[in-house]
This record gives structure tokens, sequence and C-alpha cells, in this order.
């Protein structure tokens, strides 16, 4: 059996894994690297609002609000996991799924994740999230003009 046979056995029926943790964790790393080493699908929640509204993610929030934005999150994820499920039906695939670091916010959200996916908290050190924190912030910072969230 190689690796990816013990996983996805592992994993048992649920073929879709989500990554939570805070933002600065990890998870699209992570999820990329499952990805690149076992082929996986790999689908980050937040790139897909942020592709759909044609908007980013923190505008989302500053210009609509947090709550109209957390409604859209949970639309989104039901909606995607919905989608995975029916394409992975049939097929001997996994996937990486990536919900925003406050996805968890919503008890909406948490309970599709925990009902319908193999959940996985990724935690790392309040030092090491900082730092990736910050270094977001910095490139966010380059790249527009503008600052990301408030440090």
């Amino acid at each position: 059996m190689n690796k990816d046979e013990g996983l996805k056995k592992d994993l048992g029926f649920k073929k879709i894994v989500s990554l939570v943790g805070l933002p600065g964790s990890g998870k699209t790393t992570v999820g990329k690297a499952l990805r690149d080493s076992f082929d996986w699908l790999y689908v980050d929640v937040d790139e897909q609002i942020e592709k759909e509204t044609h908007r980013k993610i923190v505008d989302l929030i500053r210009e609509d609000g947090e709550v109209t934005f957390r409604a859209l999150e949970v639309e989104t994820i039901s909606r995607l996991i919905s989608e995975l499920l029916e394409k992975l039906s049939g097929m001997d695939k996994c996937v990486a799924f990536c919900p925003g670091g406050g996805a968890l916010i919503s008890q909406e959200s948490a309970e599709l994740l925990r009902e319908k996916t193999f959940v996985v908290h990724i935690d790392v050190s309040l030092e090491q999230q900082l730092e990736r924190v910050y270094q977001q912030e910095l490139k966010y910072q380059e790249d527009t003009g503008k600052v990301l969230r408030p440090l």
C-alpha cells in the first residue's frame, strides 16, 4: 500500500479534507502540498469567492460588512462541497479543501464541514502565525498601497 492509499483508507468514506486554522496557520501551504504530493484536487474557498465576485476578501468585508461576507462564505462552502461530492462520485480522488481562517465563526459552516468532510485543524505557534500574517500584510501593502488589516 502506497502513502496515498493509506491516507485515503484513514479518511474513511470522506474524500474532502477540510484544512482549518487561524490566518497564517498554513492551510494553503498544506493544501497545495497534498495536491502536489498525492495528485489531489485543491480548492481554496477565499480564492473562489474572489474569482466569482471580482473583489478581494478584505474589500468585501470592508465594503459590505462581515455579516454579509460570512453569509456569502457559508453559501460558497455549501455549494462547493455539493459540487465536489457530485464530481468525486465514482472517482478515486481526494480534495484538499481550504476554507478561510474565519470560516468556523459560522456555526452553519462548521456543521457543514464536520458532516460532509474530514476536518483537520492546523495549529502553529503564535510566533509563527504572527510572522506569517505580518509577511502577508507587507506583501499586500507593497502590491496595493493599502493596509490589509490593522496589526
